[in-house]
């Protein structure tokens, strides 16, 4: 059906290509390919990543320094009465 046919009847076709049932169809068979595609790219997803490089781990702080940092270096300030802000919230 040509646009000027469907601009005539009120933007309407009657196309069986149109009809809900027929969308409602084609929108779940996309729905099926999208969704089976995205389960494929996940699954090969570990065959392709490569191993993580960890050596960054031995250069960390300990969690000791990060407790201590926290308790000496954080804490004081969040705690202070003007950390709550004015108004208050």
């Amino acid at each position: 059906m040509g646009p000027d046919l469907v601009a005539a009847r009120g933007g309407r076709s009657n196309s069986p290509a149109d009809s809900p049932i027929t969308q409602s169809l084609y929108s779940g068979v996309v729905n099926r390919y999208v969704c089976n595609a995205f389960v494929l790219l996940l699954a090969a997803y570990p065959a392709v990543a490569r191993a993580a490089d960890d050596s960054y781990l031995t250069s960390l702080p300990t969690g000791a320094r990060w407790l201590e940092h926290l308790n000496n270096d954080l804490l004081p300030f969040w705690t202070m009465p003007s950390a709550l802000g004015n108004p208050l919230g």
